[in-house]
């Protein structure tokens, strides 16, 4: 078929422009919402354990699934065998002896109260901190989140020398594991490490399962999560994961198995994998009739979301959003004779703003590189239906049959239907060159306001059939062959999706610092909460009186004034939601100009009612600001929930000033994919995560804030937000970090001409300045580190940084070194290790930083225990130009 005949028959008469009916994508199903911190009842007073009620078991997807009878087995207290539960003394013993008595019963229930039962780092060369070798019929029921295995990474032990290897770790493994599951627990390792390639901390691991089932298990923190290789008949449902260094779950090789209702959010890798070792398993029909559904991934800041392998292997109904790679991947392993994807479905998803690796700014990919869709195939495919999905805002194409420059595909009947596919920088399907398909079926498929067409043939598609498409831009040939009818195409003028962060998303890369500044409020229109029903009394919801007080504002902009009082905000479901985001939300500001939120100083208080909801939220809008305000969560859950008191996503010159801020189940303040924020006078304390968590932001200035007893980080700086960008232009200067439980002072983990200067940090965990590489993409690239004060740096005791200034694990691509750092005029006092330390080894990994230029001049040091200025030679070899006094 040739272009001519391509194009003119396939140009149909276009249908007027107007704007398409709201797109609301698939209907997910959500399971109950959980409590948090307080036993559940599982324990009953004859002293045997409920079972899980029927609406558990009784939702979509989970039909078949087999029921386990807890209440009619035998239960063994691990508090009777010596566990003490205080997250201080090791309990590994403890648990040994229930298992013991467990196994001499022929199996049963291990109960689990509520405590924080801790697993210590095991004696080198170990690294499995608890080890079974084959576990039977047994079965770990806990209270929740109330019941935390703690597990605890190494710390460092050498004072400034180089320190014996430590172990890379597996929490709990069990080789071989039948008739097992894990339910209503939780997992976390400590401290927080979200380095990418560093020495794994696994919350559990499965060589071998068979019928094991993991049942509302809670991680937080891992390195990775969940692991089930080889599984046969395992079921994962309902769990909750964030913060992994790694995978959130995986099911690599499995078969017959189920991963549904589960929750992953920020990790490191995939979201929910099924990887197919092609070595081991030739025949992919030996892992088959996988199903992942109803799940949802949210900032896979590394890897995907899903990945798909074997045969007859189903990804249904799930939401998956903001992927660094590709939301949806054949994982058919790379081996030089892969296997064959056999009958895959990928049906009804909403995936959001999908491969944005391939964004400009990322300085790690390479030419022609990364997965180049949200939904992409590689190597052989033998019957493929994607259909029913919502794909919105891919940095790509939308569905790419075949990776350019990687692998391509060779396939057989491939239908392509139903499908939303949304304002893709790309084109709706791409057939990568090299690639060749026999049948391809491109069926009623909506594919508006793309960049590129509609359907993109660079390699050789045949037995090709078209219909009721309607489409932005016609097919088009891109040197590619086409054999058979894609003539089933309709242009229209209709705008499919609207994306709020399109501003941000195509802002060029600043070149030059812009102070950012705060809006004069004068002239502009007042609306008084109180006038709407407020009360201020700290009981009463006065959620509806924000809504209508901001309701009442004219489109100008204006004021919501919040007088002295305590305002208590409830989340409601029929408010809560903003577009294209599973994160909800007590109150939003969403894309308004010159909106602004003012109290009365620390005496306006907000009290925020939910830890799994964020706080109040400005989305998109210009101009707006939140200032002489006070925020607080009263009852801030143990594990951490990665929810901000206050959050500022897509906005564009807008202010924080003069507000307090406590307890936040994750980031006190975040500031998310905006461009020009001024954050002055902020006072943060007791956050479960940063402080203040500046992410994928531009033209930021945060000056004059305190950060007391924050848990992870008084200031962090990344690449993390809605959208992954390279922060640019951030100035983190004259604040006061007073004392962090478990992380360090100043953090970070990207950005281009970052500085950091004229701080004052005391008495923190770990590195008083803490410069990293979370992962290779978008990388930390330039930063001045100057003319602060370190006081204690260092000293927690979960300390795994050997330097009150650190840099550490800093990586372009591999085999080259591009970053630009300075450390000068520093003053550092009272510090057990070193005074700057690059590197390298820690307890937390072995990766060395590659840095083109370190200038490390003009520091003084006062009481440090270790050397100035450590440096292994290692790590010197991988610094092409090193400055030092």
């Amino acid at each position: 078929m040739s272009r001519r005949t391509l194009l003119g028959a396939a140009a149909a008469t276009a249908v007027s422009a107007t704007v398409l009916p709201a797109l609301g994508g698939p209907a997910l199903a959500n399971p109950p919402a959980p409590r948090f911190d307080q036993p559940l009842g599982n324990l009953t007073g004859a002293g045997t354990i409920r079972n899980l009620p029927d609406s558990f078991y009784d939702r979509p997807g989970l039909a078949g699934m087999p029921r386990i009878d807890y209440a009619a087995l035998p239960v063994v207290n691990v508090r009777d065998h010596g566990a003490a539960g205080d997250g201080v003394t090791s309990d590994v013993a403890a648990f040994n002896r229930s298992l013991a008595a467990l196994r001499a019963a022929g199996g049963g229930i291990m109960y689990l109260p509520s405590g924080r039962y801790l697993f210590p780092p095991p004696p080198l060369p170990g690294n499995d901190w608890w080890f079974q070798g084959d576990i039977r019929n047994i079965h770990f029921v806990g209270e929740g989140e109330s019941s935390v295995l703690l597990f605890q990474r190494p710390v460092m032990r050498e004072n400034g020398r180089e320190a014996p290897p430590y172990p890379s770790g597996q929490g709990w493994q069990f080789q071989t594991a039948v008739n097992v599951s894990l339910r209503d627990l939780a997992i976390q390792w400590a401290p927080l490490n979200m380095l990418r390639h560093n020495a794994t901390a696994t919350a559990l691991i499965v060589r071998t399962p068979q019928a094991v089932q993991i049942l509302r298990v809670t991680v937080d923190h891992c390195q990775p999560g969940i692991i089930l290789q080889n599984a046969r008949d395992c079921w994962m449902v309902g769990n909750t994961l964030r913060n992994g260094g790694s995978d959130a779950y995986n099911y690599g090789g499995a078969a017959n198995s189920v991963a549904a209702y589960n929750w992953a959010e920020s990790i490191g890798d995939d979201g929910i994998a099924n990887w197919h070792d092609s070595n081991r398993y030739p025949d992919s029909t030996v892992t088959s009739g996988v199903r992942f559904e109803h799940n949802t991934v949210i900032n896979a800041c590394y890897g995907r979301g899903m990945t798909l392998g074997g045969a007859g292997h189903t990804i249904a109904h799930n939401w998956i959003e903001t992927t660094m790679g590709c939301a949806i991947f054949g994982d058919i392993s790379t081996s030089a004779n892969p296997a064959t994807l056999i009958d895959a479905r990928v049906e009804d998803n909403h995936l959001v703003r999908s491969a944005l690796e391939m964004r400009p700014d990322n300085r790690a990919l390479r030419p022609g590189g990364g997965f180049q869709g949200a939904v992409s195939f590689i190597n052989k495919v033998d019957t493929l239906t994607i259909t029913g999905n919502s794909i919105r805002g891919s940095q790509s194409n939308d569905i790419t049959i075949g990776v350019q420059n990687w692998l391509p595909v060779t396939g057989r009947q491939i239908t392509i239907s139903d499908n939303e596919l949304l304002a893709a920088n790309g084109a709706g399907l791409r057939v990568s060159p090299g690639t060749v398909v026999d049948g391809l079926v491109v069926e009623d498929n909506r594919v508006l306001g793309n960049t590129g067409a509609a359907v993109s043939v660079a390699g050789t598609a045949t037995g090709v059939t078209s219909a009721g498409n309607l489409v932005t831009r016609l097919p088009e040939l891109d040197g590619g062959t086409v054999d058979g009818d894609l003539t089933g195409f309709r242009t229209t003028g209709l705008v499919g999706y609207r994306d709020p962060y399109a501003d941000r998303r195509a802002e060029p890369s600043e070149t030059a610092w812009a102070e950012p500044t705060e809006r004069p409020l004068n002239g502009l229109r007042v609306a008084n909460v109180r006038r709407f029903g407020a009360r201020g009394d700290g009981r009463h919801d006065d959620t509806p009186a924000f809504r209508a007080a901001l309701a009442s504002l004219p489109a100008s902009g204006g004021v919501i004034k919040v007088p002295a009082g305590r305002y208590r905000l409830v989340p409601d479901e029929r408010h809560s939601a903003f577009r294209d985001t599973r994160i909800p939300h007590h109150f939003a500001i969403a894309e308004r100009d010159n909106v602004h939120l003012v109290g009365v100083g620390e005496h306006s208080e907000i009290v925020l009612s939910s830890p799994d909801h964020q706080g109040v939220r400005i989305v998109g809008g210009t101009g707006c600001s939140v200032s002489r305000l006070r925020f607080t969560l009263p009852a801030r859950p143990a594990l951490r929930h990665n929810r901000a008191l206050l959050e500022l996503s897509g906005v564009k010159d807008g202010s924080v000033t003069d507000v307090r801020l406590r307890g936040a189940s994750g980031a006190n303040l975040l500031i998310d994919t905006c461009t020009g924020v001024l954050v002055r006078g902020v006072r943060t304390e007791d956050a479960n995560l940063y402080g203040i968590d500046v992410g994928a932001s531009r033209q930021v200035r945060v000056t004059g804030c305190t950060a007391v007893g924050n848990r992870d980080g008084g200031i962090h700086v990344s690449y993390v937000g809605t959208v992954f960008r390279d922060c640019q232009y951030v100035r983190v200067d004259g604040n006061t970090v007073d004392g962090v439980t478990e992380g360090a002072g100043i953090l970070v983990a990207s950005g281009t001409a970052v500085e950091v200067t004229g701080n004052t940090v005391r008495d923190t965990c770990q590195a008083g300045i803490y410069l990293y590489g979370r992962s290779p993409i978008f990388p930390t690239h330039s930063v001045a580190v100057t003319g602060n004060t370190v006081v204690r740096a260092c000293t927690g005791a979960l300390c795994v940084t050997p330097g009150a200034i650190a840099i550490h694990s800093v990586r372009h691509q591999a085999g080259t070194a591009e970053g630009f750092f300075t450390v000068a005029g520093n003053t550092v006092t009272d510090v057990p290790f070193s005074g700057v330390w690059v590197g390298g080894q820690s307890p937390i990994g072995r990766i060395l930083s590659q840095i083109n230029t370190l200038t490390v001049t003009g520091n003084t040091f006062t009481g440090v225990s270790g050397s100035p200025l450590l440096i292994y030679p290692d790590q010197r070899a991988q610094i092409v130009n090193l400055t030092t006094d």
